[in-house]
């Protein structure tokens, strides 16, 4: 499932570049992933940080390598050759975080975030090129490759096996959220307390100097919902705003449903706030696919986590309880 790409507009008023030590804000930006990846960091040294931007951007870099499913020698593309021979495959650290997550997410959302969701989505790339239906019958076969129960862990020796041959990995809906994670804490880590990493939309930040939580717009949503508020904290976007394929009046979005192996109809805007990138990431697109009751329902059995729905062709929004938390 790859999550739609959303323009994010960053607000910073003069204040915010005032601090004690007169730290300044830099901004740096690549293309990853498809998407540009944008660091925000503030230091009093701009030829210290550019080192510690670089390796960051490095992280980035090698998480491509093995997420992206684009790639015939990424890491998963791999694992999608060798796991389905009915062996366990080792694999790196990363992809078994991102693996072992996805599957918690599945289990959780009965299937609704499903990483083997791969073979639709290919068809659906297809189907959108082409500007036609994908073929009935084509899908009905390729639900036999689909499905995250056919997916076995080895949690002691961080081990992959694929229970049938065919099946095929698509992180689209997680792969983003992690590599800011990831960028973030390798900055961190060098002594950069105050960051904010934009994968294309899907941010996570720690604060801004003394404290200060970092003001974002997201202009795909409504006019009173678009200023929002993170301090320690992520924030995704999921839709069909600009990728989907419109037929008979209908348009399907780029996010397959991983049940039924048909693009989500519902037009929604899905924006989650919580703790981490991944989560973010993952639940913004996993929500899309539940819709906004059983989406809201979730959420609301889960701590940190906000989540409104906004829905493209009516303008009807929907929040969870605590969604004011961090907006205005």
């Amino acid at each position: 499932m790859r999550v739609t790409f959303i323009i994010v507009s960053f607000l910073l008023s003069a204040c915010f570049f005032t601090t004690q030590k007169k730290s300044e804000l830099f901004k740096y930006s690549q293309t990853h992933m498809g998407a540009p990846f944008t660091i925000y960091v503030y230091s009093d040294n701009e030829d210290e940080v550019k080192i510690a931007v670089a390796a960051a951007y490095k992280k980035i870099k090698n998480l491509d390598s093995k997420l992206s499913d684009y790639k015939d020698d990424s890491e998963i593309n791999l694992l999608s050759n060798s796991a389905s021979h009915g062996c366990f495959v080792p694999v790196s650290e990363d992809l078994w975080k991102v693996m072992n997550y996805s599957q918690q997410i599945a289990l959780l959302t009965d299937g609704a975030f499903d990483v083997s969701v791969g073979p639709y989505v290919v068809m659906w790339r297809m189907a959108r090129y082409q500007k036609k239906m994908p073929d009935k019958d084509k899908l009905k076969t390729l639900s036999t490759r689909v499905g995250y129960k056919k997916i076995t862990l080895d949690k002691k020796d961080k081990a992959v096996k694929f229970q049938i041959s065919g099946m095929k990995l698509d992180f689209g809906g997680i792969a983003k959220g992690y590599a800011a994670d990831m960028a973030l804490k390798e900055l961190v880590s060098r002594g950069y307390p105050y960051v904010l990493v934009d994968a294309g939309g899907d941010m996570v930040a720690t604060t801004q100097p003394q404290g200060r939580p970092w003001p974002v717009r997201i202009s795909s949503l409504p006019p009173n919902s678009k200023r929002m508020f993170i301090k320690n904290q992520a924030i995704a976007t999921s839709g069909d705003r600009s990728r989907f394929l419109k037929m008979d009046g209908v348009v399907y979005s780029h996010i397959v449903n991983p049940l039924t192996g048909i693009g989500v109809t519902g037009r929604y805007q899905v924006t989650v706030i919580a703790e981490e990138g991944m989560k973010a990431d993952t639940l913004a697109s996993t929500f899309t696919v539940m819709g906004p009751k059983k989406g809201m329902k979730l959420v609301e059995t889960m701590e940190n986590t906000e989540v409104m729905y906004f829905q493209l062709h009516t303008g009807l929004t929907f929040k969870s309880s605590g969604w004011s938390v961090g907006c205005d």
